[in-house]
């Protein structure tokens, strides 16, 4: 069953407003800055993680841990808008 023009021109302007949303989604999630700091965050809370259980003291493997969960809850929660 083909479309009317008229349901032609509501599909087209349906599927371009979808197209518009997800762009502007995108670029407000994907934010370069936001996503570096992300990783750093991550490694260095890593790196004090493997620091705390080679010099065996528990406190810094538990400051580790805790720096290297906090940007990954942060993304779970996908609250960048609040970093």
């Amino acid at each position: 069953m083909a479309l009317s023009d008229n349901e032609k021109e509501i599909f087209d302007n349906l599927v371009g407003g979808l197209y518009d949303e997800d762009a502007s989604a995108l670029s407000e999630h994907l934010d370069a800055r936001k996503v570096v700091i992300f990783v750093i965050v991550l490694l260095v809370g890593v790196a004090l993680l493997i620091a705390g259980v080679i010099t065996k003291l528990i406190i810094l493997g538990v400051v580790g841990f805790a720096l290297m969960m906090y940007p990954v809850y942060r993304a779970g929660l996908k609250s960048f808008k609040t970093w």
